[in-house]
């Protein structure tokens, strides 16, 4: 076995013992409740609600409506569980936005939040959507955080992932031009 070889045996085993019941791993798990992580609040236009339609054809913006370190991170929290003290650090890498309609979009920061006066029709930036068909949809947000972990004596550090999640439905509609019959084309 070349030393390369040995060095990534010997991280998969300070992995695995990290991990195990009662060992450092498992305690920056518990850790993790008390970064209190929530799921994202979903920004998006049109705003959703009873009066609101999205237009088919037409661009939605999606983002994560007042990012903060529950919900978007960067989340810190240190705490002592059994032999144990470590420090969790977490913060959302991406967010997957299932739009309803069999597509998802993954977008790599909160996005860009909506302003009427400024972004008029146009695309979103960094994370939105164009709607092909009618009906009655679910956005489901699902955040997922990095969560990185080490121990007071920096002896042991990992890493692993947890998703927070929100829904909202959207009701998707589609404009119609009619023309009355005795007008001229």
């Amino acid at each position: 076995m070349t030393c390369k070889g040995v060095a990534l045996m010997t991280d998969k085993v300070r992995q695995v013992l990290a991990e195990r019941q009662g060992g450092a791993g498992s305690a920056a798990r518990e850790v993790v409740a008390a970064l209190q992580l929530a799921p994202p609040r979903i920004g998006m236009t049109p705003r959703p609600g009873p009066d609101s339609v999205a237009l088919v054809g037409y661009n939605v913006w999606l983002w994560v409506d007042g990012p903060d370190a529950q919900t978007f991170g960067p989340a810190t929290a240190t705490a002592s569980i059994d032999a144990w003290t470590v420090t969790v650090t977490g913060y959302v890498e991406w967010v997957d936005w299932d739009t309803g309609d069999g597509n998802v979009v993954r977008c790599w920061g909160p996005g860009t939040p909506y302003v009427v006066a400024r972004d008029g029709l146009g695309a979103s930036p960094d994370c939105g959507h164009v709607y092909s068909r009618q009906g009655e949809m679910t956005v489901t947000a699902t955040a997922r955080w990095r969560v990185d972990w080490v121990t007071s004596d920096g002896a042991q550090s990992g890493t692993f992932t947890t998703d927070q999640v929100a829904t909202v439905p959207v009701t998707v509609g589609e404009w119609q031009v009619r023309l009355k019959r005795d007008e001229p084309r």
